[in-house]
């Protein structure tokens, strides 16, 4: 009976210092705003989620590195505007204008972001980025704040020169691992296909046969 009370405070332990770690974790987050906007061109559909840092529309360090990221890769450099929700605005107004006076729906189609992680000293964001030119593209940008510094995040902050060495070796050893399977799964799928040909001209070949000796 002892053992069973023991392990019952145990549990509750355990659950309320996992509680108080979430309600902890939740207040260091830092507040990311969802500045979405939609537009049509044609059949084209624009859909944009903007990430505005501390959900203040303020003109920041991580705010200005995200729109500089966005508005480079778009080719939308022309755009001058500072906070969030004015180059929002500014690129919607754009594509209207784009679609209005060219008639194309070509440019930026899309912008989306996702939080990697998020604390009182590092925030991850991925930006993904599409743009119709002739073929769509896609790009993902990464970016990793050191929140304290108000820099980018560097590697060397993380790991110590020699960590750095022994995680490159292993990222080219899976890599140089992956190559190898795909030259393998490349090669069993020419050889695939040459089988395929081989019997379907093995086929014909059958048939126009017997199509002769038929008419003779």
């Amino acid at each position: 009976m002892k053992k069973l009370n023991l392990l019952f405070l145990a549990l509750i332990f355990i659950q309320c210092n996992a509680q108080l770690n979430h309600n902890r974790d939740t207040k260091q987050r830092i507040a990311i705003a969802d500045l979405k906007r939609d537009f049509s061109c044609k059949s084209e559909k624009i859909s944009i989620h903007f990430p505005d840092v501390y959900a203040k529309n303020e003109d920041n360090y991580y705010n200005q590195q995200l729109i500089k990221g966005i508005l480079d890769f778009s080719d939308l450099s022309s755009i001058t505007e500072k906070k969030p929700k004015e180059v929002v605005d500014a690129i919607i107004n754009q594509r209207e204008k784009d679609c209005l006076e060219e008639g194309t729906n070509e440019g930026l189609t899309s912008i989306n972001f996702k939080t990697e992680f998020n604390n009182d000293r590092i925030l991850s964001l991925t930006l993904q980025v599409e743009t119709l030119a002739g073929n769509l593209v896609f790009e993902e940008m990464y970016y990793n704040f050191d929140i304290k510094k108000k820099q980018n995040l560097k590697i060397e902050s993380l790991f110590s020169e020699k960590d750095q060495k022994t995680i490159l070796k292993k990222i080219n050893d899976a890599l140089k691992l992956r190559l190898q399977e795909y030259s393998t799964e490349e090669k069993e799928i020419d050889q695939q296909r040459e089988v395929d040909l081989l019997l379907a001209k093995s086929n014909i070949s059958s048939a126009i046969s017997r199509l002769t000796i038929f008419l003779l």
